[in-house]
């Protein structure tokens, strides 16, 4: 059990300091493998802070609302769209 724990900190300290930092800012963060390599999640948190605001106000104020909210929104609703 223990050399089997010793190989894989010796293969950690093979890997290259970028793969490092990446596999442990990437733990950090809760992320799982599969999610650090979804092209959604390389785009960054939601950056429409007015959207999120209204719906979760709308929400606060009604709770029935969110049923809609998740039934009309998509996560592109979330994000700005940058000009080419």
């Amino acid at each position: 059990m223990l050399r089997a724990q010793h190989e894989v900190s010796i293969s950690h300290l093979k890997a290259s300091p970028e793969k490092i930092i990446e596999r442990d800012h990437s733990r950090r963060s809760g992320m799982s493998r599969a999610a650090a390599g979804d092209p959604f999640f390389e785009k960054g948190l939601p950056s429409n802070i007015e959207a999120e605001r209204s719906i979760l106000g709308a929400i606060l104020l009604d709770n029935s609302v969110c049923n809609q909210a998740v039934e009309l929104l998509k996560r592109d609703d979330f994000f700005f769209r940058l000009s080419p």
